[in-house]
């Protein structure tokens, strides 16, 4: 817990002026119902990677100075309020994520840098089947008749149909996932593939959202992925979620 003092040197929480240095193999959590993030500088991890922190941040956060995530930190967003920090550096094999959501969205990568912005080679921000669970989301498929929702989630572009002829109760038709959000813009989550009734085999959540705005210099030599979530093998004919 970030905001218990005990875990904290002199038994002092970082505050606006403070920075703080997270070098731990554990898990730090700021909860939703803890107050905004306001600190300076934050270092997560050590440059060799020994530490291995994960921080999960469930507020906002206002800091006026730098954030380095090192070699095998990962920083994970899980709220929609955005971090506004004046300078950001992913390292190499550091990571950054959003919390996967469910049937709301809950969660997205969003980022309010006022100075630079710097991915190294090796880095990741990723928000790779982050998106809206398999059979929800605006762009969720559907069927015609009760079987299994196979059809593929929709956002930028439609999701994949499907249509299955039988010999037993006969024909089944599931409708792709239609499109919404802006092409211009695309902020929105992606859909999921599938039928939520079903199991998890059955269904492939969608692509999450990043959103990075930037007011000084922008260096991305590392990954942005927000892909959505592949079928999985050996299960016929069910189509996956939208990026």
């Amino acid at each position: 817990n970030w905001y218990n003092p005990g875990n904290w040197h002199n038994n002092t929480i970082p505050g606006l002026d403070d920075n703080a240095v997270v070098v731990t193999r554990d898990t730090v959590f700021v909860s939703s119902t803890s107050p905004a993030l306001v600190l300076r500088n934050l270092i997560l991890g050590d440059v060799e990677g020994l530490s291995a922190p994960i921080m999960i941040v469930s507020t906002g956060v206002i800091s006026s100075g730098k954030w380095t995530i090192n070699k095998n930190a990962i920083l994970t967003q899980n709220t929609l309020e955005p971090f506004k920090i004046n300078e950001f550096l992913l390292l190499a094999d550091g990571r950054m994520d959003h919390a996967a959501n469910g049937s709301e969205k809950k969660s997205i990568i969003n980022l309010n840098i006022s100075g630079d912005f710097i991915m190294e080679a090796g880095s990741t921000i990723s928000a790779a089947g982050g998106g809206y669970a398999g059979g929800y989301g605006p762009g969720a498929p559907s069927y015609r008749t009760s079987y299994y929702a196979r059809g593929g989630g929709g956002y930028g572009g439609t999701g994949a149909g499907y249509t299955l002829i039988t010999g037993g109760p006969g024909r089944y038709e599931y409708y792709a996932g239609l499109t919404y959000g802006s092409m211009k813009d695309p902020v929105d989550l992606g859909s999921g593939g599938g039928n939520p009734i079903y199991g998890g085999e059955y269904r492939a959540a969608g692509g999450g959202a990043v959103l990075i705005k930037v007011g000084n210099r922008m260096v991305m030599d590392g990954l942005i992925a927000a892909d959505g979530e592949a079928p999985v093998a050996g299960i016929r004919n069910i189509r996956g979620g939208s990026g």
